[in-house]
């Protein structure tokens, strides 16, 4: 009997961890079947979508700083183009993005899982609650930052590659592996066919339920020798491998960057100065099934796994989506690292384009990872330094363990190698030369 009830004990919590991050937004699961929290969900904050303009993100990441610093960045030289692989993109957004941004500066486009483009008459998002549209919007307005009002768009493409069906288990827009690996053949076979206009950035914001190599890691591979950087988040709760054989997201990957998210906030609801990624909802170091952690490091039975290169604002950050099926795109506030992650594949974008305009050939995955650690923040007022001082203020120190065998954790006050600062990861990628 001792026997039988551990062997359900061990069933039941694989089953738990295999249906958990599905996306990257904040969720929790019951009984196998994903549900989404009130925190987690996106929140409707008005019906007019430029109210959910992400002034804030924009802020936090120093984007700006890049573009007044390198206004040849706002040019898309390489003809480079970055995709999205998500749920989808609802008309309403699409609709939105285009009456602000026209298409002959910022191209965007919606692959259905068929391989086929859709227009933007007939775009749809499979998932409920508009997974990809926010991810898609949150894109869009971070490489714009309302340019619309002052004439300077960015010229560009992005991509929505839809990677979602719904499943037997009434799960609605759930990743699906295989579409996932039929869209990463489509972006290779793309990039053969016209390598002067290629895919050079890939955005995942979905995590993996499987055991052993995923059926699309030769794909992600392929990809990654094609000269695309890869950035995934990370995950809000259980995050990297449950055993040797078993992880849970991309970002478990040494040559994928994995995104951690900052949820901390101060009482004051001012996150300017407080960064913190997720450290909470640890009810006992002793039950696997209750950790909580979100965006850390983690290993289980000795096996060590960096899961996060590299954080970024992941908690109420603004996006736009028809939340309320009324037929109009709102303004919306969502939480969790599936907000993470396009931000830090924008900050790939704009180093592509760096080191095409600086050298003429594509930044090395080596020397973007060198460059993204150089211009992490491990300090809350570093980035108001001079960027003589930064030099060499940002340096990571190793995260130190706890609660011991058989489960490990590393973290310190920050995650990886600290905040995302696309400002200084320009000045970096400039440096290389």
């Amino acid at each position: 009997m001792k026997k039988l009830n551990a062997f359900i004990i061990v069933f039941c919590l694989i089953s738990f961890l295999n249906f958990i991050d599905t996306y990257a937004y904040s969720t929790q699961s019951r009984q196998g079947f994903d549900y989404e929290t009130i925190f987690g969900l996106p929140i409707l904050i008005d019906d007019n979508p430029n109210y959910g303009y992400p002034d804030e993100t924009i802020s936090w990441d120093r984007v700006d700083a890049a573009f007044q610093n390198h206004p040849e960045l706002r040019f898309n030289y390489g003809n480079y183009k970055l995709a999205i692989l998500d749920t989808g993109l609802d008309d309403l957004t699409w609709t939105h993005l285009a009456e602000k941004y026209p298409s002959y500066v910022l191209e965007i486009k919606l692959i259905d899982g068929n391989g086929n483009y859709v227009s933007r008459m007939n775009a749809y998002d499979i998932c409920d609650y508009k997974h990809g549209s926010v991810i898609t919007s949150l894109v869009v307005e971070l490489l714009e930052r309302n340019a619309d009002q002052f004439s300077e768009y960015v010229y560009g493409s992005v991509n929505m590659f839809i990677c979602s069906q719904d499943d037997e288990w009434g799960h609605q827009g759930r990743i699906d592996d295989e579409l996932v690996e039929q869209q990463l053949q489509w972006i290779i076979n793309f990039n053969n066919l016209y390598p002067v206009a290629p895919f050079k950035v890939i955005s995942l914001s979905f995590g993996m339920t499987y055991q052993g190599t995923p059926i699309y890691y030769n794909e992600l591979q392929t990809l990654i020798n094609q000269g695309c950087i890869v950035v995934s988040a990370s995950g809000n709760f259980i995050t990297g491998m449950i055993s040797e054989n078993q992880r849970i997201s991309p970002a478990t990957y040494s040559n994928i960057i994995g995104v951690g998210g900052i949820y901390g906030t101060p009482a004051t609801g001012d996150m300017d100065v407080y960064r913190m990624s997720h450290l909470e909802r640890d009810p006992d170091p002793g039950d696997p099934g209750g950790h909580k952690d979100g965006s850390l490091y983690y290993s289980l039975g000795g096996t060590y796994q960096r899961t996060v290169e590299i954080t970024a604002p992941a908690y109420y950050v603004k996006g736009v989506c028809d939340q309320d099926g009324d037929g109009d795109a709102d303004a919306i506030k969502a939480t969790g690292t599936s907000l993470a992650a396009p931000q830090v594949a924008v900050a790939a974008y704009l180093a592509e384009r760096a080191s095409k305009i600086d050298r003429n050939i594509p930044i090395s995955l080596i020397d973007f990872k060198r460059s993204l650690k150089l211009c992490a923040e491990d300090d809350p007022f570093g980035r108001y330094l001079s960027l003589a001082e930064r030099l060499t203020y940002d340096r990571v120190i190793i995260p130190t363990s706890n609660y011991g065998v058989p489960r490990y954790r590393f973290y310190s006050y920050k995650v990886g190698d600290g905040c995302l600062d696309i400002g200084d990861l320009i000045e970096y990628v400039f440096e290389l030369s």
